[in-house]
């Protein structure tokens, strides 16, 4: 009422203020949830901020899969099967016809355990071929698989157990009631690589199932606390009816190949033939299967323990596992002498590599101009005076030295007020018997050693010039820097001349992946699974007087045969006695 008074010009302006206030809610007002869009920008957040912009594509960039969620499900169980059928191709394959017989190798938990009864139980469960004391084929019926039952036989050492385990795709540890396990070889064992590992135990019949059961029980509690795993199967043997089971053990097993195994190729032995051809070298023959992958009769073979060697020739021999071989084709492989790499592990060395050419005349000219030194002198100064003035920089070095030595001084100085004199002849005489057992030698070397320790600490980084040689001399095999960060500095200039031997790879990682994908030559490879018989020339005398019959043979790569420096950190073992 009181607005409608007033004129009509006040009244519209304060409806017009009523109008433009917008109302303010209080702390208690409802607010709205907003839309859950999920974890991506929406389309309308994304269309703000392109602001009609269109992103630049990247050229060679990963694609983005259109596919439904239905269709990668689908893709990914294709995978998975792929994969599982791959598997299950090389699982029947391992130890099947045409292939490499399954390398079980039988190990000893400590020095009274026999395998020698237990390789007997074995070879009347199928066939066997080329049986030695350490080992032999054996053909089971049952399971259709092929094996390789090899031992370091009895009384063996370390190194020839590690041997045998090195190509072994099976490692069976044999126990006896004792449940003694020899802890150097169980670490040696793990630290050199291990396959794929089951355990066999030896026992005697017992009287009760209770007992059995107890036993079994002790003994898989010290398996599992030896070697830290649960995985592992257990046979136990008691009776010649137990051998069964094991043996279909060892064929269904999960075999983890070792990964220096994987990309080369390597024989198990179970012939071998040595002709000698001069007094202290000959020509070893090896017959076995070829693992891992196809041999080369161009490439190098290492002999464990006793080196390198060139291969003469490779040739297929019949399968003893077969039972046809009248069709066996015989086919012989020797070295090209072109391709065949050689036995040098050092470098050659050129001694006239570290001298000194003559510069060229625009070396030289690129020297002058690198080395011109501009200083600002005054008018008239010729060149040759231009060069012993000093510029501000190094007047402003010498000011400072000037000032610290004047520090010294005065620090010197005052040293001196804080000392006083002490006649040392008077307090010596005082001393009995001093001079009765007096050395003048012995005192001088020991007060030139007190001297040359005072001067080591207090001026360490500095030496004396010396009177009787020249300096030029003295110091000519240093080499004055001007700076340690920016002067040019060659690490390998004054290193001895036997470092020149050793080969240098530029990029390792490089050269290894591009080696190890690199494919052989089919018409020059012996494919993997073939019976052979290898012919390795100059191979030393000592090679004979070998107890262990199971000689291993490994494919070398490419310059794995050069010198190398390598370093690496020994910590000895709790048990061992050597320093």
């Amino acid at each position: 009422a009181v607005v409608s008074t007033q004129s009509g010009h006040y009244g519209r302006d304060i409806q017009t203020y009523l109008r433009m206030v917008a109302h303010k809610p209080g702390p208690l007002k409802q607010l709205k949830k907003s839309h859950k869009h999920g974890k991506h920008k929406s389309k309308g957040v994304l269309s703000v901020r392109s602001k009609g912009r269109l992103g630049a594509s990247r050229p060679g960039g990963k694609s983005v899969s259109s596919e439904s969620k239905m269709g990668r499900k689908n893709k990914s169980s294709q995978l998975r099967k792929v994969k599982q059928c791959i598997a299950a191709e090389h699982k029947r394959e391992l130890g099947g016809s045409g292939q490499a017989p399954i390398c079980v190798a039988f190990i000893p938990s400590n020095e009274d355990v026999d395998i020698t009864q237990l390789l007997e139980t074995l070879q009347g469960h199928g066939d066997t071929h080329n049986v030695t004391e350490n080992g032999f084929y054996f053909y089971c019926k049952k399971v259709k698989k092929r094996f390789h039952f090899i031992t370091a036989g009895k009384g063996a050492t370390l190194f020839q157990h590690l041997d045998v385990v090195k190509c072994a795709d099976l490692v069976v540890v044999v126990w006896d009631q004792s449940s003694r396990m020899d802890i150097i070889l169980k670490t040696c064992i793990f630290a050199q690589g291990l396959s794929s590992l089951q355990h066999v135990v030896l026992g005697h019949e017992v009287s009760s199932d209770r007992e059995k059961v107890a036993r079994n029980k002790n003994m898989t509690e010290v398996i599992e606390g030896l070697f830290n795993t649960r995985d592992d199967k257990v046979h136990y043997i008691d009776k010649a009816g137990d051998v069964g089971p094991m043996i279909w053990g060892m064929t269904n097993f999960r075999h983890q190949k070792l990964s220096f195994l994987k990309h080369r190729s390597y024989m198990l032995s179970s012939e071998v033939d040595f002709q000698k051809t001069s007094d202290t070298a000959g020509t070893l023959q090896v017959m076995g299967y070829v693992r891992g992958q196809s041999i080369d009769a161009d490439q190098l073979v290492h002999i464990p323990g006793h080196g390198h060697f060139k291969i003469q020739k490779i040739c297929t021999a019949p399968d003893p596992l077969r039972k046809q071989k009248d069709m066996f084709e015989e086919v012989s492989l020797s070295t090209q002498t072109s391709s065949s790499p050689t036995l040098d592990m050092e470098s050659p060395v050129d001694e006239m590599d570290a001298e000194q050419t003559w510069p060229t005349e625009e070396e030289l000219l690129d020297a002058e101009q690198n080395n011109k030194h501009i200083k600002r002198v005054p008018k008239g100064t010729s060149s040759y005076q231009a060069v012993w003035m000093l510029s501000d920089s190094e007047n402003s070095e010498d000011e400072e030295e000037d000032a610290m030595i004047e520090e010294e001084e005065e620090e010197e100085e005052e040293s001196e007020e804080e000392f006083e004199d002490v006649d040392t002849e008077s307090q010596a005489a005082t001393e009995p018997d001093y001079d009765v057992h007096f050395d003048e030698e012995l005192e001088a070397e020991e007060l030139r050693k007190f001297r040359e320790a005072n001067e080591d600490e207090a001026f360490p980084d500095e030496i004396d010039t010396p009177l009787d040689v020249p300096a030029r001399v003295r110091f000519q095999k240093y080499r004055g820097l001007k700076s340690f960060r920016t002067s040019p500095w060659d690490v390998k200039e004054n290193l001895p001349l036997d470092y020149a031997r050793i080969s240098q790879i530029a990029n390792f990682n490089n050269i290894r992946k591009y080696l190890l994908k690199k494919q052989l030559k089919e018409e020059r490879c012996v494919s993997k699974g073939t019976y052979v018989s290898i012919y390795i020339e100059n191979v030393p005398l000592a090679i004979t007087g070998s107890s262990c019959s199971a000689l291993s043979i490994f494919s070398l790569l490419p310059y794995e045969q050069k010198m190398c420096v390598q370093h690496a950190v020994v910590h000895r073992h709790p048990q061992s006695e050597l320093v």
